[in-house]
């Protein structure tokens, strides 16, 4: 009998006591209160009783409310978070490998990535050890098959006496390739590529907060918002969804002729069908996707200029990664690759990355995805990004201050020698394009899509009108496409 009576006592101590000290910390010491009470960063809303019906309707709103208002809540979630992560990174990196190859075994395979689209936009290209290129390459135009050297007019200068200057072996994170250099000329030469490796072993799909994927090798993927309707190729567009889109923007690019202005559509990929090799395994419908279904249908049945550089991305892979680890979004080298693509659509000269000064830098362990699963970030590695150096002679005149991320409109002025002037109107992916365009037109208006009727303006007297979103975001281009279509017809 004394048992039992221990154990209500205990009880009742758990339900009073914690409470009871969290109110006394709260009236003898705000200071030390208002440390252990934080803000968690959850992008969600605390469960509030609306009504005396709601309660009467469901227990679990008064069970959430005191869930969401329990004592010492941000201390016990962040040491919880902080201690399952650092235990999931032990199992994911130690344990869970050597499980899953008892199991399924370990089939490791070579990545295919075609490198055509890359070369016919940047035209090959080599680079010199320390990351910036020689502007002449053995896969490029102008050059022989790397035996020999040709001037433009295809006569052979001289033969290239290679010297073997170092490589690395492939593997699941980097491609394998030998570097030679010419004793004669100096050229730089990658060569003898060896295809990143491929971990396609069993690995069960794990999403945290309904929003973020754990994937292989530390990488995190977007779950939520569709994104893995886009991935897995469950939502791809009928031919008269595909035409109604392709007839909408038609509409559009007609209008815009009509005013002398260039229409151009730009489609960031996602993150996950760049670096597909690291998701989970999940079932994929059909390779041929939504997107490049939808933009090989615009190009084969229409004039429309329309970017979407996938397989540019993918090529780059070679040399530098393109979206951050812990982000959804490309990083400033893939922002260049995209914006390149864009002018390529555009008939605009472009620039081989190849042929640029580019530093590599740590980014830290800084992401969307983790803020989104609310998981530790000090157990990961340090993601990286790159300073591209491009047209730093040209002069900014004027540029709108502040972060570029936290502006729904960005304003530039430049010493281009050209008098275009562009309006790109877009998503997040907009913002690590900024840094290029405005050194390629004499003014730049860059507005976030949902402060378009900001835009009409720069609209009307805009040389380039460029809409741009990203891969899961296609639609938003026809909805500014249909403002666009209301303002120009409204004139």
């Amino acid at each position: 009998m004394k048992n039992y009576k221990y154990k209500i006592i205990a009880f009742i101590a758990l339900l009073i006591v914690p409470p009871a000290v969290w109110l006394g910390i709260r009236i003898i010491s705000p200071s030390t209160y208002a440390k252990l009470d934080y803000d968690l960063g959850e992008k969600r809303e605390k469960t509030n009783i609306e009504s005396i019906t709601q309660l009467a309707s469901s227990g679990d709103v008064l069970s959430s409310y005191f869930a969401d208002r329990a004592p010492f809540r941000s201390t016990l979630v962040s040491f919880y978070q902080k201690t399952n992560t650092k235990l999931e990174a032990r199992y994911d990196n130690e344990l869970k490998p050597t499980i899953m190859a008892a199991l399924y075994g370990t089939n490791i395979s070579e990545i295919e990535s075609d490198g055509t689209a890359f070369n016919e936009l940047f035209g090959g290209g080599s680079q010199n050890g320390d990351g910036s290129g020689t502007g002449t390459g053995s896969e490029g135009a102008g050059t022989d098959d790397g035996n020999g050297q040709e001037t433009s007019d295809g006569n052979q200068v001289h033969e290239h006496d290679w010297v073997y200057a170092g490589g690395q072996e492939a593997s699941v994170d980097c491609w394998g390739y030998n570097i030679y250099f010419c004793s004669e000329c100096h050229v730089v030469e990658y060569m003898d590529w060896q295809n990143k490796l491929v971990d396609d072993s069993y690995l069960a799909p794990v999403v945290i907060n309904n929003t973020t994927i754990i994937g292989r090798s530390g990488w995190l993927f977007l779950y939520g918002y569709g994104n893995i309707d886009y991935y897995k190729a469950n939502n791809i567009m009928s031919e008269e969804e595909m035409n109604s889109y392709m007839q909408t923007l038609i509409t559009l690019d007609e209008l815009c002729q009509e005013r002398g202005i260039k229409l151009a559509i730009s489609i960031a990929p996602d993150k996950d069908q760049v670096y597909s090799e690291y998701m989970p395994s999940y079932t994929v419908d059909d390779e041929y996707k939504r997107t490049a279904r939808l933009v090989d249908y615009i190009k084969n049945n229409s004039d429309l200029t329309i970017s979407f550089a996938q397989s540019e991305l993918e090529y780059c892979d070679r040399f530098w990664q393109t979206y951050y680890k812990y982000d959804t979004h490309w990083n400033h080298l893939g922002a260049y690759v995209g914006v390149q693509a864009l002018y390529s659509s555009l008939g605009m000269p472009v620039t081989n990355p190849s042929d640029l000064n580019i530093i590599e830098y740590e980014f830290g362990r800084a992401g969307d995805l983790i803020d989104l699963a609310g998981i530790d970030a000090s157990s990961y590695d340090p993601d990286i990004d790159f300073k591209v150096c491009y047209k730093d002679e040209i002069e900014i005149t004027y540029e709108t201050g502040g972060s570029k991320a936290l502006q729904n409109i960005y304003k530039t002025q430049a010493d281009t020698g050209n008098d275009e002037k562009l309006v790109l109107i877009g998503d997040s992916f907009r913002v690590a394009m900024i840094d290029y365009l405005m050194k390629d037109f004499s003014e730049c208006n860059f507005y976030n899509k949902d402060v378009i009727s900001s835009a009409d303006a720069a609209i009307l007297d805009c040389s380039v009108l460029v809409l741009q979103a990203n891969e899961r975001n296609d639609s938003r281009i026809i909805s500014s496409a249909q403002y666009i279509i209301e303002l120009l017809q409204s004139q």
